[in-house]
């Protein structure tokens, strides 16, 4: 079969969903495939971007015919005052009618930003990534720590006879690790064209910020299948961070977040205060969390998080723009962790 790189159009919606769902093996009705987040994901116009083209989705294709699909995500990185663009293919799947088309298909991909990054995938997607011109940037760590037991208790998928004693674990583990807003320390949710610039991320010595932007956040608030709300954090009055929680079934997620001043304190205060304001929403079973940063990894570590999962940070960078930068500081909004789920709580604790 003969196929060519292109575009998707809106139109097509219904045939990207049917190619997901078969590819994936997932049920239509899964949330991955949802016609409104689809939509949302691959055409809705982000108020952060400034290309005309509003399609995101991409497709080796021979007409409507597809072999292999990817959504590319944009992300931007400040470095020397500047703005780097960046694409995190996301929703990545290939067929077998066309061998290598995966991979053809990644190459393309990272075609559209000046770097392109990766983070996960299946142990097959990770060799193709490796063997495509990516190259190892770091570690993503996810971390995750309980907040409603009996919450989880009655939602939790696997009901076996070790509930009563998750349980236990959890309802100890959720108390002893504490869940006080740090003193000094109060949260606002704000709507995202009412958060302070001077709270946004900036890049310095020791990080690689990325890009922030009330668009952004707006952008993401439309998300069809998990709230995201936005919080302004304040110490002793004063603007001192934010963090943005996502709120997939049975989870709070801390999705994005930026403290003034960088250090493991200030990111344990700012990261002490996201789990405080997500105890407030009392469906929320667990609360999770990630970082690619060790002073972030090291501040969620003090607050009783517990690592559940170790991505490599995969970065393909062919100008060597980022040959001397810091440390990026990846979030689950530069990827789809912040929304990804599938429909039901899938509970790491």
């Amino acid at each position: 079969m003969k196929v060519e790189f292109r575009a998707t159009r809106p139109d097509e919606e219904s045939t990207v969903r049917a190619f997901l769902t078969r590819i994936f093996d997932i049920p239509l009705n899964a949330p991955l495939v949802n016609s409104r987040h689809l939509h949302w994901k691959y055409y809705q116009r982000r108020n952060d971007e400034s290309s005309a083209d509003i399609s995101r989705s991409f497709v080796y294709a021979n007409g409507e015919d597809y072999a292999a699909h990817a959504c590319a995500w944009p992300f931007r990185l400040l470095v020397n005052g500047s703005s780097i663009t960046g694409v995190h293919p996301i929703d990545w799947a290939a067929g077998s009618a066309v061998p290598g088309v995966g991979a053809l298909l990644l190459r393309q991909m990272r075609t559209l930003g000046q770097v392109s990054c990766c983070i996960g995938g299946t142990d097959v997607a990770q060799k193709v990534i490796a063997q495509t011109g990516y190259r190892p940037a770091g570690e993503m760590k996810y971390y995750s720590r309980p907040l409603h037991a009996w919450n989880q208790l009655w939602t939790h998928p696997r009901k076996d006879v070790k509930l009563p004693a998750r349980f236990l674990r959890n309802f100890l583990w959720s108390h002893r690790a504490g869940i006080e807003a740090p003193q000094g320390w109060t949260a606002e949710r704000i709507a995202p064209e009412q958060i302070p610039p001077d709270v946004l991320p900036k890049s310095g010595s020791g990080i690689t910020a990325c890009d922030r932007s009330p668009g952004l956040f707006r952008y993401l608030q439309d998300c069809p299948t998990a709230l995201h709300e936005l919080y302004v954090a304040r110490r002793s009055g004063h603007p001192a961070g934010y963090f943005l929680l996502s709120l997939p079934p049975g989870q709070a997620r801390i999705a994005d977040t930026w403290v003034i001043g960088g250090t493991e304190a200030d990111w344990k205060a700012l990261y002490a205060l996201a789990v405080h304001t997500a105890y407030k929403n009392t469906h929320a079973g667990e609360i999770t969390a990630g970082s690619a940063l060790k002073v972030g990894q090291d501040a969620l570590q003090s607050l009783g998080f517990r690592a559940h999962l170790t991505l490599p940070v995969m970065l393909f960078d062919p100008k060597k723009l980022l040959a001397d930068a810091p440390p990026i500081h990846f979030q689950m909004i530069d990827n789809d962790f912040s929304f990804l789920h599938q429909g039901k709580p899938d509970y790491q604790t």
